[in-house]
């Protein structure tokens, strides 16, 4: 079935899939902006008067790496209809951005933001899996644009996977505020910032593995290892894809 015939309703969910992962990673660094002008901790309006500041610069940030690049990217979404994309792409980027900071201090919050990127991880998986069969088939070699794509998608992973990391360990340290129910870290580094867990991420998608960040919660634990095996699949079909493009230009050659 085409996107076309998914009507707007499914391709709208399709866009919104695909803009969440980024969306949400630039509200997390973002959101340092507004902090300077309101403290969250002064009361409700303050924390609205920074969601919508901080959505308005996720918006913006949107709308400016779309400009020149709609009617290509729209092309198989909303075809004829820039204004749709448009429209669905900018409200996500507002959407992460407001929501952010009125979740992040909440576990349940936290559980639902990462249920949100979970559905995102499947869609990005879903795209590079069926762009690397369609790759693999016989007489189907990739071309530059295509190896970008499949390492788009993979970067867009490694940030999603960072974002599950965040909110795991947000989930476990939620309760700190009532000593009946506080948690244990879900990593051994007690003070894990938003550069730790993408560090953490990069290391474990590229299996270096050095040790100085670990699990310790189950949650955590299932997390890394879907992230290791996920990492594991997508390094083969790349390295795989790559390497017969270029056996076949040198048969080319000869």
């Amino acid at each position: 079935m085409s996107d076309r015939e998914h009507g707007f309703f499914w391709s709208a969910i399709r866009v919104f899939l695909g803009h969440f992962v980024p969306c949400a990673f630039g509200g997390l660094l973002t959101v340092q902006i507004p902090l300077l002008a309101f403290d969250p901790s002064s009361g409700l309006p303050s924390r609205l008067a920074i969601a919508l500041l901080n959505g308005l610069l996720v918006a913006v940030i949107v709308v400016v790496v779309h400009r020149g690049r709609m009617r290509r990217l729209n092309r198989d979404v909303f075809p004829g209809r820039d204004q749709a994309y448009r429209l669905v792409s900018t409200g996500t980027g507002f959407l992460c951005g407001a929501l952010i900071i009125l979740i992040i201090k909440s576990p349940i919050g936290m559980v639902i933001l990462t249920g949100l990127i979970l559905l995102a991880i499947a869609f990005h998986i879903k795209t590079f899996l069926l762009h690397a069969g369609n790759l693999l088939r016989p007489a189907h070699f990739a071309r530059i644009e295509d190896v970008l794509f499949l390492v788009t998608v993979f970067a867009m992973l490694l940030v999603a996977f960072t974002l599950v990391n965040i909110s795991i360990d947000h989930v476990y340290t939620g309760f700190e505020d009532d000593p009946a129910l506080v948690r244990d870290h879900a990593f051994t580094s007690l003070d894990t910032s938003l550069v730790d867990h993408l560090y953490f991420s990069i290391v474990v998608m590229t299996t270096l593995g050095f040790g100085d960040i670990s699990p310790i919660t189950p949650a955590a634990r299932i997390a890394v290892a879907v992230e290791c095996l996920t990492s594991y699949v997508m390094f083969a079909l790349l390295l795989g894809i790559i390497t017969r493009g270029i056996l076949f230009r040198d048969e080319g050659a000869e």
